[in-house]
């Protein structure tokens, strides 16, 4: 429950007014659901992992891009061993690692 309300404040978070509001509120929320998934799943499963790339997506939101790439490709790497590259959750992953890259300038890397 509380990564998915940490996933709508940050969802929110970019289009709304003020929306640093909402990146203020989800983003301690995905922090503290990252340490509840590792104490409840260990840290290469995918509920962490969706926490993992949720405290990403704040710190993105933040243009804190070199964290946020760290936390996407950790996210991803789950992802990629649990689902296999046909699955949503790895098609996310990859899309913000290309958006991070092309946001820090590294366009080539993006593509």
């Amino acid at each position: 429950l509380l990564c998915n309300v940490a996933d709508l404040f940050l969802r929110m978070g970019p289009y709304m007014y003020q929306g640093i509001d909402m990146i203020d509120r989800g983003l301690p929320m995905a922090r503290e659901s990252l340490l509840v998934n590792e104490g409840l799943y260990r840290r290469k499963s995918t509920h962490t992992a969706k926490s993992i790339y949720l405290v990403g997506k704040g710190l993105w939101c933040k243009y804190k891009y070199d964290e946020a790439l760290k936390l996407f490709q950790e996210a991803l790497e789950i992802y990629d061993s649990t689902h296999g590259r046909q699955h949503r959750d790895t098609a996310e992953a990859l899309h913000w690692i290309g958006r991070t890259l092309q946001r820090m300038g590294k366009i080539d890397e993006a593509l």
